[in-house]
């Protein structure tokens, strides 16, 4: 998941569209837990026939190292490197040519995945722009192929339910409690508290362990949005992409919030979704696939839903979508990968499907405070290992990122935070008080 859930669902889509039988087999590859050596780069080239990159917002300073792993290796592969989605992680109306402080190594990843592909898809029209000023060519050398997210059941996008709002309708929430802003604390706190009927569902690894633990929360006061969130049975982490998905479609009215896939997963599900974006990388994406969305800085704590369901469509993410859909598939034909759709682009129904149907899903997970005392205690000693184990982990990396002798103050920064916070944690004490 990479922290972060809402990166299984275009992991998911991916998936689908590329098992075609039986004989398709796909394996995982991860940057940062794996050296990129010699070895390991025959060992790709030896035992696989292509290399599938789907990245998100990936031209962030945060994730300059794995873009330097990756670059070594794509350019010691002997077969083929596609990239089904990649875009900038940028604030709204910042110059692209600009916003990214590491254009040198930019251009050089992206000249290796076109050395060793016929395009490269990008997310939308501003990592388009980026391209551009970096020197590449629209239609040449990138095209906008928007999230592969989208494209879940291929080109039957399901109909968005009638939208019969009143104040008991039921919200899905989706933001990232654990940073976000004053302001946007204060806007969920607002429409929290207008509709008693909502769910939260934390997609960052930190708020999943948060609504788990049961650490963090307890010791919140009563009127902070944390609390209202992860109290109570308002939290629920999803196991899969499936449940996700049809959690939204059974019991969910209306979704909101800043992130893009929790939004995405809701639209998956029929839902009318509403995004508050927060910078170019949500908004290119929302802007592409017609999701209804504006940015964060348009909306307040005086805002109701009701103003903002009274100013949208929300059956426009409709609008286009099968042109999207082919879009996609011509690109990943362009590149001499073979689909699931191939053959019949109006296809319901894919080899991938029969073999989720046959899989059984573990259940979603309640909240900390929700479960029996037997429970509580269990991830109580669950999390005692846990950020003992955390705390190893991240020293360890902090020591690395200090040897380096780089100028990374922002990395570090952070990695004593979450360093300090595991310390914290990782005694019973600690958690219980």
């Amino acid at each position: 998941m990479g922290g972060n859930i809402g990166n299984w669902l275009y992991q998911f889509s991916l998936f689908k569209a590329l098992m075609i039988d039986e004989s398709t087999v796909i394996d995982i590859f991860n940057p940062t837990k794996k050296k990129v050596d010699h070895a390991f780069i025959e060992k790709v080239n030896s035992e696989y026939d292509v290399f599938v990159l789907p990245l998100a917002n990936a031209f962030k300073i945060s994730f300059i190292d794995e873009m330097k792993a990756l670059t070594k290796l794509i350019k010691g592969l002997t077969i083929p490197c596609v990239v089904p989605g990649i875009g900038i992680q940028a604030k709204t109306g910042k110059d692209f040519s600009k916003e990214f402080p590491y254009p040198e190594e930019s251009k050089e990843f992206i000249k290796a995945i076109l050395d060793k592909s016929t395009i490269i898809g990008v997310r939308g029209e501003a990592t388009g722009e980026f391209f551009k000023a970096l020197g590449f060519r629209e239609e040449e050398d990138f095209t906008v192929i928007g999230c592969p997210s989208m494209y879940t059941f291929g080109i039957h996008l399901p109909e968005v339910k009638p939208l019969n709002y009143s104040e008991s309708s039921k919200l899905l929430f989706s933001s990232k409690v654990e940073h976000e802003s004053k302001k946007i604390s204060a806007i969920l706190k607002s429409l929290a508290s207008q509709h008693p009927n909502y769910y939260y569902a934390p997609q960052r690894l930190q708020d999943m362990l948060t609504c788990y633990y049961g650490n963090d929360y307890r010791i919140l006061s009563s009127q902070s949005p944390k609390k209202r969130f992860f109290d109570a049975d308002k939290s629920l982490i999803f196991t899969s992409p499936y449940r996700w998905i049809n959690f939204a479609r059974e019991n969910i009215d209306f979704s909101v919030g800043t992130r893009l896939h929790g939004n995405i997963a809701a639209v998956l599900g029929g839902v009318p979704a509403f995004i508050m974006a927060t910078d170019q990388r949500v908004s290119e994406l929302a802007s592409y696939h017609n999701i209804a969305c504006v940015p964060v800085s348009s909306v307040t704590t005086d805002t109701k839903l009701t103003d903002i369901i009274e100013k949208h469509d929300f059956t426009l993410v409709q609008k286009g979508h099968a042109e999207r859909f082919n879009r996609f598939v011509d690109f990943l034909e362009k590149n001499n990968l073979p689909t699931a759709y191939s053959e019949n682009r109006n296809t319901e129904k894919v080899y991938f499907d029969s073999v989720t149907e046959a899989l059984s899903f573990s259940d979603d997970v309640f909240s900390f405070s929700t479960v029996s005392p037997e429970e509580k205690l269990a991830r109580l000693q669950m999390a005692t290992s846990f950020y003992a184990d955390r705390a190893i982990s991240l020293q360890e990396k902090l020591d690395a990122e200090k040897l380096k002798g780089q100028n990374k103050a922002s990395e570090i920064k952070e990695l004593k935070k979450a360093l300090a916070d595991a310390e914290s944690k990782k005694g019973l004490k600690g958690i219980f008080r």
